[in-house]
């Protein structure tokens, strides 16, 4: 009789070391201790203290599960912090850098061991890395868009701008961010557009912010300026497109998404009609700056994020 085979959720983490066969070649027994000290004294314990456990062994590497990616994304970044300070003495031609993958999937279970797509896309993540800027190509961890999906919310924004956790960009569905959500980008034929929420729009505009750090790239969020005194186009402002531009105003500002914010908003906006720019900066019609606006606008920005 064929034996039930045992499947489950879980975070998946694999790592490997950077430059492992050219160190192995050049100092074989003491790349062997550096990395067998690292795995005892940092790694082991930093994955147990985050309720996962090592299912395997790979030689210049390993596989862990965690029964949360929260968990697992945690312990990758206390892996990275602690690798950061423990090589801060050592020379570069020595350093053991691992490289992380996490991803969540259904696994199947052995008693030493876990198979299926969700660990192969980890590992392909694992290796998954672009000429960016981290602090070091190595010493950060990429997640799937599906893991980082499930604890955005429990980690917020801190892990990116600190360049420890980057989200892949893949094509491959279920590895990172693939296509258009089709309850987000299509609208039914024949049914008449909608005005988009607030939250639509925010959820529209987390794609670009997920792109640009997956490839590194420093973000800066721009408020949206107030045109609730607009000729330009009849009937282009209302109360509920007002409603859309606040609640996007306030993601930016305090959503956590961003590097730093240039908020136009406030340096433009009429504070006695806060849907209104003031006189002196509007251009007259409502919608565009003066030339003094675009110049409070660049006072807006601070150059040195530029540096």
């Amino acid at each position: 009789m064929k034996q039930p085979v045992e499947r489950r959720l879980a975070a998946i983490l694999a790592a490997d070391v950077a430059g492992y066969s050219r160190q192995m070649g050049e100092d074989e027994e003491g790349t062997h201790e550096r990395l067998a000290a690292h795995l005892r004294d940092l790694v082991e314990p930093k994955i147990a203290e985050h309720h996962g456990r090592i299912v395997k062994s790979t030689g210049d590497g390993f596989l862990a599960d965690f029964s949360s990616v929260v968990d697992a994304v945690r312990g990758a970044m206390d892996m990275q912090r602690g690798m950061a300070e423990r090589n801060a003495s050592v020379a570069a031609t020595e350093r053991i850098e691992f490289r992380i993958g996490i991803n969540v999937g259904d696994v199947i279970v052995e008693e030493h061991d876990i198979f299926g797509d969700g660990v192969n896309v980890a590992a392909r993540l694992e290796g998954w890395r672009r000429r960016a800027a981290f602090a070091s190509r190595a010493r950060s961890a990429t997640i799937s868009a599906t893991g980082f999906l499930t604890a955005d919310r429990a980690l917020g924004r801190g892990a990116f701008r600190l360049g420890y956790l980057r989200v892949a960009a893949a094509r491959r569905a279920g590895t990172g961010l693939s296509g258009r959500h089709p309850r987000q980008f299509r609208r039914p034929q024949g049914k008449a557009r909608r005005e988009p929420s607030g939250r639509l729009a925010v959820r529209r505009l987390w794609r670009p912010v997920l792109r640009a750090y997956s490839r590194g790239v420093k973000i800066i969020g721009a408020t949206l300026t107030s045109f609730g005194n607009e000729t330009y186009m009849a009937n282009a402002w209302n109360p509920q497109r007002e409603e859309v531009r606040l609640a996007v105003n306030g993601w930016i500002r305090d959503g956590g998404a961003f590097d730093a914010v240039a908020d136009f908003d406030q340096a433009l906006r009429d504070p006695e009609h806060p849907t209104q720019m003031l006189p002196i900066y509007d251009c007259g019609d409502g919608l565009h700056p003066s030339d003094l606006g675009y110049n409070k606008m660049g006072d807006a920005i601070d150059l040195s994020l530029f540096e």
